[in-house]
């Protein structure tokens, strides 16, 4: 199983849950936890972002295919 760490910030009994259910353990849930990678950071210049994004297009779709899921890294 991959989880996808930003599924978990945003909803982290929901993926917790899936999680547990995959290896065949009783369901838990979390206590809110404080947001501990609440960092700010500078947008990412938009031509260094157009360059990345074209470099990894096709790993990504190949990742996807494998992994069955979509993941919203380039949102």
């Amino acid at each position: 199983m991959v989880v996808q760490p930003e599924a978990f910030y945003r909803h982290p009994n929901k993926v917790l849950a899936r999680v547990t259910d995959w290896v065949g353990l009783p369901p838990v849930g979390l206590k809110r936890a404080d947001n501990r990678n609440g960092h700010r950071y500078r947008p990412m210049d938009h031509a260094m972002r157009q360059h990345l994004i074209g470099i990894y297009r096709e790993p990504n779709e190949r990742l996807y295919k494998l992994l069955g899921e979509r993941y919203d890294w380039l949102s």
